[in-house]
């Protein structure tokens, strides 16, 4: 890296062009190449930028006044002025040690304090060949040289970046009725700083869900919207995890609206134009800009039309193009990604059983290399994570009927030392005499039910199972567990309660 530049490839190229346009081209700047990663900055979680062609780690000035430690002192810069792609200054204030938790392992490092740089951190090549970081960026994943079955996926899309997770905990104890909103003050941490400052607050998945919103963070006190969205009365207790905030910049942001929250008792209209309030408490509306061509099939399309098979259907061909371009017409109905709900979360109770840790099973190489890939494509969709657990069960793989090996957690001793839930099951009888005088039925499967309910924290670490990779711990119910059928259909019942 220059003293001058960032990434070599961000410098403005001079273009000699010997046409009549040659006087209206000067400059031609190619776009950034950046990519973005998660990670932990003062174990704080967020979005972090990689830059190989950067030989310098950065962080911004705005995020460093809220995350940054306060003991860590700064030395002041006195090196040459360095000039980010757009080709302005990102005036270096100084150097600062950052604890930076990336690819499974936490490094203090020095970075560059800057105040025109408006993402989180940028990661340089300087960090990376410390800790040995290696890129694919084809696969658009990234992992350890020392560990490379541990990989952590990559993007080019930058509509995130920068993105902070702090989290919000709440300060007091209270009770929401059913199905109720409130308003409660949270708090931050205690690293963070005591600043005033502006942030986008998102809802965690819990019983009670905290509302997106933009709220104003004074010495780390603000108040939220809470809903309890379940059947029961929701005890809230002090330090409770309800949201994340995020530093908001306006500057930046022309496609919402902020709106203030006047009154729970009535339903508020969207205005044409902005209204200012002095209040704390704001909603959010997204605006999306909409297509002019109705009938484009999009990538989300184009994945779930692939993945439908009428080859058995009694439908005509007609039939079935009517069909499609239904689906098609409909398409933001689907969801690649596996959603999570917050109606109920499962708890593993088990008493006061000791911890129960057991050995892994032997596999083979082959089957090694298949535990190895479903265990980072679980950790890349969050679906588990590193651990420290005194629970630790064994990793078994089951034959399906198509000849494949599914991935399965062996947790038989778990399972008898848990109380058994006592929940009523319906019964088929019941069902089919409602059905009686229905003439269409539909069928309707979730993918991976199971994991699209979250596991309850205090129960995370008895579902942690053992590879040589590592510990890890399921954020969501896994497969296998003895109370499982019992919460999912508890989940049915709240979700189809008024349609039986």
């Amino acid at each position: 890296m220059s003293s001058s530049t960032l990434p070599s490839s961000s410098n403005h190229m001079k273009c000699d062009i010997t046409s009549s346009f040659s006087n209206q081209i000067d400059t031609v700047s190619p776009p950034t190449c950046y990519l973005i990663v998660e990670a932990k900055v003062n174990d704080i979680r967020g979005l972090v930028l990689l830059d190989a062609g950067s030989g310098l780690t950065i962080i911004s000035f705005q995020h460093w006044s809220i995350i940054g430690d306060k003991s860590s002192p700064l030395t002041p810069y006195t090196g040459p002025d360095i000039h980010g792609p757009e080709g302005s200054s990102i005036c270096p204030v100084g150097w600062v040690t950052v604890d930076i938790a990336i690819a499974g392992i936490i490094i203090q490092h020095k970075t560059i304090l800057a105040k025109n740089f408006k993402h989180l951190i940028l990661i340089g090549n300087d960090l990376m060949k410390n800790i040995g970081i290696v890129l694919d960026i084809q696969a658009n994943k990234m992992w350890l040289r020392t560990k490379p079955n541990l990989q952590y996926d990559i993007s080019s899309d930058l509509s995130n970046a920068g993105r902070l997770d702090v989290p919000l905990l709440s300060t007091q104890l209270c009770t929401i009725p059913p199905y109720c909103m409130a308003f409660i003050q949270v708090k931050t941490p205690s690293s963070i700083s005591s600043v005033t400052w502006e942030a986008s607050v998102s809802g965690v998945h819990r019983d009670v869900i905290a509302a997106n919103s933009l709220v104003r963070i004074q010495n780390q006190y603000c108040t939220i919207q809470v809903a309890n969205c379940c059947s029961k009365s929701q005890v809230i207790y002090p330090g409770q995890h309800f949201g994340t905030a995020d530093l908001y910049d306006s500057e930046n942001d022309d496609t919402t609206l902020v709106l203030p929250i006047t009154s729970l008792s009535t339903t508020s209209t969207l205005p044409c134009n902005i209204v200012e309030s002095s209040d704390q408490i704001y909603c959010s509306t997204q605006v999306k800009k909409s297509s002019n061509n109705n009938n484009s099939i999009t990538l989300n399309s184009l994945n779930f039309l692939t993945e439908l098979n009428l080859t058995d259907s009694d439908l005509t061909l007609q039939q079935t193009e009517k069909l499609k371009s239904l689906l098609v017409k409909y398409d933001q109905c689907f969801e690649n990604r596996l959603g999570r709900t917050s109606l109920v979360h499962h708890q593993i109770d088990t008493g006061n059983t000791k911890p129960i840790k057991l050995r892994p099973y032997r596999v083979s190489p082959v089957r090694k290399e298949i535990i190895s890939t479903e265990i980072t494509k679980m950790l890349n969709e969050g679906i588990i994570e590193p651990c420290n657990s005194p629970y630790a069960a064994p990793i078994t793989l089951q034959p399906k009927k198509d000849g494949s090996l599914r991935f399965s957690v062996d947790f038989r001793e778990l399972n008898g030392v848990t109380v058994r839930d006592f929940y009523p099951i319906p019964r088929i009888d019941h069902t089919l005499d409602q059905l009686q005088h229905a003439k269409y039925f539909t069928l309707m499967d979730l993918c991976s039910g199971l994991w699209q309910i979250e596991l309850d924290p205090t129960s995370q670490d008895k579902a942690a199972f053992r590879f040589h990779a590592g510990l890890f711990r399921f954020r969501v119910m896994p497969f296998g567990l003895t109370n499982a059928p019992t919460t999912f259909q508890c989940l049915m019942d709240l979700v189809l309660d008024g349609l039986k």
